[in-house]
């Protein structure tokens, strides 16, 4: 009888969720609906880790225009506050290149304050996955972080412009040939090799 009565208890918890997600969803299209007047609201109420749902329902409303008033608050957002940074992420790179000053001003912040684990998380879960047009203003503070005195931060750089690709991380092989040349530490020489393979400029065999 146990297995039974387990059945009907899993089965009464799902009916719950399905009851529950389908108010959510209810809920989540009328804040939509709203349109513009909805997002000042949002923006303020973006303020707790279990704010998932504002977060949700910034991302489908990051066409509006109106949307630019929530970027620095997600960007406040993008950096460790699990289970939110994901979807922070996604609804930054859903604006598209409008978040491209506000995120080169909070990666040069984060560089300055030796905070790397900022650093990789603008480059590598928003910047990456931006539009190709905007790559050209990207890439050049991106190489930039590959002269960075910290490890971290020049491994996080050499890793986006891995995942950038060709032709916008061209500009930058000079500077990878060079840490994987010269740079003291193993763990950069490794990202400037990967990247290089990954740029066409190097064979899969480390001694090419």
């Amino acid at each position: 009888m146990e297995p039974q009565e387990n059945d009907e208890a899993a089965r009464e918890a799902v009916r719950e969720m399905s009851r529950r997600y389908g108010a959510y969803i209810e809920s989540l299209m009328t804040v939509i609906n709203l349109g513009e007047r909805a997002i000042p609201v949002l923006v303020s109420e973006l303020n707790h880790r279990k704010a998932i749902s504002i977060v949700i329902a910034l991302y489908h409303m990051m066409n509006r225009p109106g949307s630019d008033a929530a970027i620095p608050r997600l960007l406040d957002w993008a950096i460790g506050q699990c289970p939110l940074t994901l979807d922070v992420h996604r609804a930054l790179v859903r604006a598209g290149d409008r978040i491209v000053p506000l995120l080169l001003e909070r990666v040069r912040a984060a560089a300055a304050g030796g905070d790397a684990e900022a650093v990789r998380e603008l480059l590598l879960g928003v910047a990456v996955e931006l539009p190709r047009w905007a790559m050209d203003r990207l890439v050049p503070p991106i190489v930039d972080l590959l002269s960075d005195p910290r490890p971290d931060i020049r491994e996080a750089a050499a890793d986006s412009l891995g995942r950038i690709g060709l032709p916008e991380a061209a500009p930058a092989i000079p500077k990878l040939r060079g840490l994987r040349e010269h740079d003291g530490d193993d763990s950069v020489r490794d990202s400037a090799r990967d990247t290089l393979v990954r740029l066409g400029a190097i064979g899969e065999d480390p001694s090419k």
